[in-house]
C-alpha cells in the first residue's frame, strides 16, 4: 500500500513537474532506500511525461491518456514477441510439465503471490497504482480546480513520503514501507482487508 501511495504520489508530482521542466531527472539507484530529494525529482520527471500539452498542469484526461498509452505499449510488446515472459510464466506455473496448468498449480501460484504481497514485494502493484490514480489526483488537487500543478504534485508526494518516513531521517527504507503498510492495514476495517 505504501508503495502504491508513493508511486501514485510520484505520478502526480511528476505530472506537474513535467509541464515546467524537461524529464531529465536522474534515475535513483534500486537500493530500496528512497530520499526526499529522489521523490521530488522523480515526481518532476513523471509530471513532465504526463503533462502532454506542457501547460504546467495535469488533468484527468492527460492521466487517462498516459494510462491508455501504457496499455498500448504492453500490447505491442506482446505482439512483437517481446512477451516471452508469458511463456516463462506458463513454465513456472506448469510445475509437472504436462503443458496444462491445473487448479492445484494455479492455487500454489496464487498462494506464492499472496506471500510476496504480504512481504511487501511486487505483485500487482501497477494495477493498484493505476486504480488509485483518480483518487490520488483528487487528493493532490488542493485548490480543487480539476488539475494538478507541479507544486501540488510535489507537495502531495512529499506529504506521503513524510508519512512513511517513520524515523524522520529523510530516507524511506523497505522496512519503513512495510511497517507503514502494516499500520494502515491494521487501521482498516476488517471488511476492507482482503
Amino acid at each position: 500500500m505504501t508503495k502504491m501511495l508513493l508511486g501514485a504520489g510520484l505520478l502526480l508530482a511528476a505530472t506537474a513537474a513535467g509541464a515546467q521542466l524537461a524529464p531529465t531527472a536522474p534515475v535513483a539507484p534500486r537500493d530500496g532506500v528512497q530520499t526526499r530529494t529522489e521523490v521530488v525529482e522523480r515526481t518532476r520527471a513523471m509530471f513532465a511525461r504526463v503533462d502532454a500539452n506542457r501547460d504546467g498542469y495535469i488533468t484527468q484526461q492527460e492521466r487517462q491518456a498516459v494510462r491508455g498509452q501504457m496499455g498500448e505499449r504492453r500490447a505491442q510488446r506482446m505482439a512483437d514477441g517481446r512477451g516471452a515472459g508469458r511463456a516463462q510464466m506458463f513454465e513456472r506455473l506448469d510445475q509437472n510439465r504436462d503443458n496444462v496448468i491445473s487448479r492445484d498449480e494455479w492455487a500454489r501460484a496464487e498462494a506464492m503471490r499472496g506471500e510476496r504481497r504480504a512481504e511487501g514485494r511486487r505483485g500487482g502493484m501497477m494495477g493498484q497504482r493505476m486504480a488509485m490514480g483518480g483518487a490520488m489526483l483528487r487528493m493532490a488537487d488542493t485548490n480543487r480546480d480539476q488539475r494538478i500543478s507541479l507544486a501540488e504534485a510535489q507537495a502531495a508526494a512529499v506529504q506521503r513520503f513524510d508519512r512513511v518516513d517513520l524515523n524522520r531521517d529523510g530516507r524511506v527504507t523497505r522496512e519503513e514501507r512495510q511497517q507503514a503498510r502494516q499500520q494502515r492495514q491494521a487501521q482498516r476495517p476488517a471488511a476492507a482487508v482482503r
